[in-house]
């Protein structure tokens, strides 16, 4: 059963290994899902880009637990997860290609439909808060989740390029509207994850000019 290590973030290797992911992603031709060249490669390599993933969860204090390929109660497995145990915070990660995958044209209609991809990713985050709920007050599940408080989902899947401005309003919305068990389930494509990482890594920095602590 594959369990949380525990993680020391590096901020300057993170920082290394945001501009890597910019590069990975500008890189021409299609990027494969799994494989020596593909995402879950690239992710599983950089656990301090997994650490600033988990600062998504803004309640969060800080990342230092991570995981990769993580053994959700024997049934279900998440690509990757960070949490912080000081909080009991946990971010859960479903990583899906990085094409046209959010959106697909079905028969006549003039606006794209949901694509299986998307449905498919999505639906195993809904299923994995269903299956954690019901464990939620075994011995097992506080070994593995310790001083747990509460789990946000990410899923991240397709481009910024292959989106219309409604389609992207439409992500948007479903992202801040939709719960599942008071869980929200984040949704970003890789662009969005880039920028969001290069945003936090410049506020990072003037906290660290202001003499703060990064947490």
């Amino acid at each position: 059963m594959k369990r949380f290590g525990s993680l020391s973030i590096d901020f300057r290797r993170a920082e290394a290994q945001v501009a890597e992911l910019g590069r990975f992603l500008d890189a021409p031709g299609p990027i494969p899902e799994d494989g020596p060249s593909g995402l879950l490669r690239f992710f599983r390599d950089r656990a301090d880009l997994l650490g600033l993933i988990g600062r998504l969860n803004l309640r969060a204090g800080s990342s230092d637990l991570v995981a990769a390929e993580l053994d959700i109660m024997g049934y279900f497995r998440a690509d990757f997860a960070v949490g912080d145990e000081r909080t009991g915070e946990y971010v859960l990660i479903e990583l899906e290609p990085a094409d046209d995958c959010i959106f697909h044209k079905h028969g006549e209609k003039t606006k794209r439909e949901w694509h299986s991809r998307f449905n498919h990713g999505y639906n195993q985050l809904v299923d994995w808060f269903w299956l954690l709920g019901d464990f939620e007050h075994t011995k097992t599940f506080q070994s593995i989740f310790p001083n747990f408080s509460r789990f946000i989902g990410l899923l991240v899947i397709g481009r910024d390029h292959h989106l219309s401005l409604e389609e992207r309003q439409r992500v948007e919305w479903r992202r801040a509207k939709c719960l599942t068990d008071s869980s929200p389930i984040l949704v970003l494509t890789y662009d969005e994850l880039y920028d969001m990482m290069k945003t936090d890594l410049d506020l990072l920095k003037e906290i660290a000019k202001g003499g703060r602590d990064v947490g």
